[in-house]
């Protein structure tokens, strides 16, 4: 359930976001958990297309990583015109310029597409967050999610792992629960089933 909300709410956003330039951009965010700054000031040295990964140099935490590219972020890419410079660039074919406070670049066009797909309170970050709930839902893995996100420790990346617990059900029906048992759990004076 938790997956086929997100996807559909992912679809919903990116065929509202209008323009070339900006749609390559969601799907990137949304298939690499790259922060904004990582994404906009990417440069095509550090993609490769046909190994299908990405390298992200500059990050927040000084610490470079890897991320394998997911086949619709391949395509996204692919179908940009450009392949030298920067990756993603504003309407006008320049770079993004580098903000010290990082933000607000995309923050209008982000804007209208949410206010047209019908999402309210989601932010370019929140790209990374879905991301992140994603790959905990497939992998089932913190150190893998740690690393692919670039998180320097476990209590950043726990946050993820409640999401969606149907993993779990199995665990919890085999547990071992003798009739007698139940008899603790009784209102006293009651002489039925067990009290909720």
């Amino acid at each position: 359930m938790f997956a086929a909300v997100r996807q559909k709410f992912h679809l919903s956003l990116c065929s509202n976001f209008r323009g070339q330039l900006f749609r390559p951009l969601l799907i990137f965010l949304f298939a690499t958990g790259a922060r904004l700054s990582e994404a906009l000031y990417l440069t095509w040295e550090n993609v490769n297309l046909t190994t299908r990964e990405v390298q992200f140099l500059d990050t927040k935490n000084g610490l470079s990583r890897g991320v394998p590219l997911h086949p619709r972020a391949v395509a996204a890419l692919s179908n940009l015109a450009h392949r030298e410079g920067n990756v993603f660039r504003r309407p006008d074919g320049k770079p993004y310029e580098r903000k010290r406070d990082g933000g607000g670049q995309i923050k209008t066009g982000f804007k209208a597409a949410c206010r047209r797909a019908g999402i309210t309170n989601f932010t370019p970050h929140d790209c990374r967050h879905t991301w992140a709930s994603w790959t905990y839902a497939a992998t089932r893995d913190l150190v893998a999610l740690m690393e692919l996100g670039g998180w320097s420790s476990e209590r950043m990346v726990l946050r993820y792992t409640h999401l969606n617990v149907s993993h779990r059900a199995d665990a919890i029906a085999a547990l071992p629960w003798p009739a007698e048992a139940t008899k603790d759990f009784r209102r006293p004076g009651s002489r039925g089933r067990a009290g909720t």
